[in-house]
């Protein structure tokens, strides 16, 4: 009897209708299943396009009104010296701190006046840091350079950083914290510089580039892939007239580890010696970041 009943539910459709509403509900289930899978791959998809712009350089933008106080250094306190090389003569301030593991190039910028003196407004910066050496680029300050040399300035800056650092053994010392400073001009130099020595590339220098004018175009693919792991501070002033956004945009993209530091407000082309306070605060809170 109990069969018949059965049979008879089958024939009446009953147990037909029993099936579908089962595969049915397996079917709702899975595409639930599927939705959820699909919103996990969605979530980790973006996160993973995420994850790299997360973990470039920083970027802000600070109102300037007035300067603040600056760390203080007596220039009194630096020495200087004199390396005769092949095309002149190298000139540079220096002040060293046996205890520090941190070795600091500064480079000025362009022009008649620039010289290693540039820097004097930076000096309890740099001494905040670690040693520093404050460099006359050939042709400037009291260093020295043939006409030749001068043809051929940025390789031949290049090759000065080159001899300091192998005279005061900053090159043979892996356990020193390279940091180069360098506006303007000065980052063409750096970068003629990077392009021949490997060894200090691999080091992965501290960057500090304010207003930089590097031109990339001719140094090789390879260094330009390691530039972009490369740790520091860019520094611009947000009205400088010679740097509108679309170029400060370019020069990131060479270097997008490096924070990004804008000053609203001020046109000053040279921001470390106009708000020589607010510039070493950025400099500073960047240098703590990386520390």
């Amino acid at each position: 009897m109990a069969n018949s009943t059965a049979f008879m539910a089958v024939e009446n459709g009953e147990g037909v209708q029993t099936k579908t509403t089962v595969l049915r509900r397996e079917v709702w289930y899975k595409s639930q299943w599927a939705v959820v899978l699909a919103i996990v791959l969605l979530v980790f998809a973006v996160f993973s396009l995420a994850l790299p712009r997360m973990r470039q350089g920083m970027e802000s933008v600070i109102t300037v009104v007035e300067d603040i106080e600056a760390p203080s250094f007596d220039k009194n306190k630096l020495e200087s010296n004199v390396i005769e090389f092949r095309y002149g003569t190298i000139h540079y301030l220096y002040h060293k701190k046996p205890e520090s593991k941190v070795s600091i190039i500064a480079l000025h910028g362009p022009g008649e006046t620039q010289s290693a003196e540039h820097w004097f407004k930076n000096l309890g910066l740099f001494d905040k840091m670690g040693s520093f050496y404050l460099m006359d680029l050939p042709g400037f300050g009291n260093s020295t350079a043939s006409d030749t040399a001068l043809h051929i300035p940025a390789y031949t800056g290049a090759q000065t950083i080159s001899i300091l650092m192998d005279e005061e053994g900053i090159s043979e010392d892996p356990n020193q914290k390279i940091v180069i400073v360098a506006r303007s001009w000065g980052a063409q130099v750096v970068m003629t510089f990077l392009s021949k020595n490997k060894k200090i590339v691999d080091r992965k220098p501290y960057l500090i580039l304010i207003s930089p004018t590097p031109s990339l175009r001719k140094i090789h693919e390879s260094l330009r892939a390691k530039l972009k792991s490369f740790e520091g501070i860019l520094v611009f002033s947000g009205e400088d007239p010679y740097f509108p956004r679309s170029y400060i945009e370019v020069i990131r993209s060479y270097f997008p580890n490096l924070n990004l530091e804008i000053l609203g407000g001020s046109s000053a082309h040279q921001p470390e010696t106009e708000y020589p306070g607010i510039f070493a605060k950025l400099v500073l809170d960047s240098w703590k970041r990386m520390a």
